[in-house]
């Protein structure tokens, strides 16, 4: 891992990056922390194997009123998904890349042609062509 945590510093010591975690591409002003989800689906725009960790900034953005006290690493911290290998996000901007939609039944990821769907009176109705599975989604009154 590139870089190292004084776990005591952190807000929530159970962020702290493991030995062995992926580095992943942080934006000027973050600093990863713990790895939620080293599988978590493939970019939709590129294909690259995502990986979902959480990210802090490493200065406060909460004012002080709401947060008082001295400042720890991770009071700010969110969840992201970012490329596994480390590159940069695709679209260039932001925080987290999409993953491609998959069938819940047999986790076949979307080619474009995996999902059949049909626009019906009350509701879509979403057929996975890989092993049949469908799910209608109601599009209200």
């Amino acid at each position: 891992m590139a870089h190292t945590i004084d776990v005591s510093t952190l807000f929530r010591p159970e962020l702290a990056p493991k030995a062995g975690d992926p580095t992943l591409w942080t934006r000027e002003g973050e600093t990863q922390l713990a790895i939620v989800h080293p599988e978590a689906g493939i970019c939709k725009h590129c294909d690259k194997p995502l990986t979902n960790a959480w990210f802090a900034w490493n200065r406060r953005i909460t004012h002080e009123m709401f947060r008082p006290g001295d400042w720890k690493l991770g009071e700010d911290a969110f969840q992201c998904r970012r490329h596994t290998d480390g590159s940069p996000l695709c679209a260039g901007f932001g925080s987290d890349e999409s993953p491609k939609a998959r069938c819940g039944n047999c986790g076949t990821y979307d080619t474009g042609e995996t999902f059949k769907l049909e626009q019906l009176a009350y509701h879509d109705r979403v057929t996975c062509t890989a092993c049949g599975d469908v799910k209608t989604y109601s599009i209200g009154d």
